[in-house]
């Protein structure tokens, strides 16, 4: 071959080797785009307190020592005068005389104090002088001292101190004899029945309630 022709064949073989554009293998280069972390969630661990009752500490307050201590102190129930009897024969109440035995109750003992009773309410109170033989005579007044009743009179008297107040103190009850020692002809036929008598404060009203049981 002629050798001038061998030269241009090199030339144009190394003219084309230098257009060829150069390319990568896909195998060799990894397609990258933007970097994702992906995180795998973990489960959340949710702290269950358990609920202990603990009980609250007790305090105790602490005493001011410059304090002023007050002292409770009782009130005392309002109190009401009350009547007084004395070996004189008088009964009085704030020093008035609410009775004069020697000219009140003849037949009774001015040197022995009158009995005195007052309701459970203290709304009214009995005067009872002690007399001859024991057939006592009966007097009532209100707590003030006002309104005196006497209750007792002839062939009706108090059987020795045989009387009861009423829880309500609207009424009592006393143990009516004729007399204690005369004989039951001595006595009038129209002498008041013997036996257990009620009284009503208010009115004054006498109701025999029971008799004494005959004896055999």
């Amino acid at each position: 071959m002629n050798r001038n022709l061998i030269i241009l064949l090199l030339f144009v073989t190394m003219a084309i080797a230098s257009c060829s554009p150069d390319y990568e293998s896909v195998a060799d280069t990894a397609v990258t785009g933007p970097s994702v972390a992906t995180e795998t969630a973990q489960p959340t661990e949710t702290a269950v307190a358990t609920a202990t009752s603990t009980p609250e500490p007790t305090v105790t307050p602490m005493l001011d020592p410059t304090a002023e201590i007050v002292t409770a102190t009782a009130v005392a129930a309002p109190t009401i005068p009350m009547a007084v009897a004395t070996d004189d024969g008088k009964v009085t109440l704030d020093g008035k005389v609410l009775l004069d035995i020697a000219t009140e109750a003849p037949g009774c003992f001015t040197d022995i104090p009158a009995e005195i009773a007052y309701a459970p309410t203290n709304e009214y109170f009995l005067v009872i002088p002690a007399c001859i033989e024991q057939d006592n005579q009966l007097f009532l007044f209100r707590a003030d001292g006002t309104g005196k009743q006497q209750i007792t009179g002839p062939w009706d008297y108090l059987n020795v101190l045989n009387f009861t107040w009423a829880d309500d103190g609207l009424s009592f009850t006393y143990g009516r004899l004729n007399s204690c020692c005369l004989s039951p002809e001595d006595i009038p036929a129209d002498a008041p029945a013997v036996g257990l008598v009620q009284v009503d404060v208010l009115t004054g009203e006498k109701m025999l309630i029971a008799t004494p049981t005959p004896r055999p």
